[in-house]
């Protein structure tokens, strides 16, 4: 049914912002290994078994959560204001006069492009300090400042704005993809956990090509201007045969899925515990 103007549940949209804000943390502990090995994969030539030993070997197993502080932040940016903003937008569109359904994808892609190019300067904070990109004024660790100074120039903030654009994008699809797919798999009787850890693992699936691009844009320091998202999406597809061009495209999707399935996994099963608080803190509070 669709709803009316005074209908939009502010407080609900609040409930979903905390439990994305919340509910990501120990999920991002526990899946930052494999999304360091993933955009390990990403962005060389490494197989699943050469990037984990490759990541051994510099760092040994401090290397697995290189960035996890940026990591956090950066899914707490994400998280909070994706749940928040997304069902925003989606009780929006059902004032349009859209279905429940409908209205979760379109909402949240719209909802993800602007919370993806918010959240996107720490993603490159991040994606530059757990591959251990140099800097240029010495070690491998990277600062707002650092990034920023490296960006002076016109053609310097043309590469930010293309990095910010190009997760913007991303976003934008996976949320759609998330959101409109946890609504079908709730739909049919799933549980929180599952239908939400299944949703990532369909999102993930849509997008990874993209999420490649993107990763390959933000490996590239400040100071150099990636190529295009087009571009590098075309590159990745270029090969012999329509197969070997898939796997390539595809080249580190197994860890990203195993990360996403458990950061998402855990935020529907916290969502349980922290909807049931957040609502004793109203209910003290009326």
């Amino acid at each position: 049914m669709a709803a009316s103007l005074g209908a939009i549940d502010l407080r609900e949209c609040v409930k979903k912002g905390v439990v994305g804000a919340l509910g990501v943390i120990p999920g991002t502990i526990a899946a930052h290994p494999f999304d360091v090995i993933k955009i390990r994969m990403q962005t060389s030539t490494d197989s699943l078994r050469g990037a984990v030993v490759r990541i051994g070997a510099e760092r040994g197993a401090v290397g697995f959560y290189g960035g996890l502080g940026s990591a956090i932040q950066q899914k707490m940016i994400t998280c909070g204001p994706m749940f928040l903003v997304s069902e925003i937008c989606t009780q929006g569109m059902q004032v349009t006069g859209m279905e429940r359904g409908q209205a979760c994808f379109v909402g949240s892609a719209i909802s993800g492009y602007v919370t993806g190019f918010a959240a996107a300067l720490s993603e490159y904070r991040k994606v530059l300090q757990s591959q251990r990109v140099p800097n240029p004024r010495g070690g491998t660790n990277w600062s707002y400042t650092d990034i920023l100074r490296g960006s002076r120039g016109l053609g310097g903030m043309y590469g930010i704005a293309r990095r910010l654009n190009g997760a913007g994008v991303r976003n934008g699809i996976f949320d759609s993809t998330f959101f409109g797919m946890q609504h079908v798999y709730q739909q049919k009787g799933l549980s929180p956990t599952e239908s939400y850890g299944l949703a990532a693992a369909t999102a993930v699936l849509m997008g990874y090509s993209l999420d490649m691009a993107v990763k390959q844009q933000m490996v590239v320091p400040p100071q150099k201007s990636p190529k295009s998202i087009l571009s590098l999406i075309q590159d990745l597809y270029k090969g012999p045969s329509l197969v070997s061009s898939f796997v390539r495209a595809h080249r580190g999707i197994n860890p990203k899925i195993v990360e996403f399935t458990i950061n998402y996994s855990a935020i529907g099963f916290s969502s349980v515990y922290i909807v049931y608080m957040i609502n004793y803190a109203f209910s003290r509070l009326e």
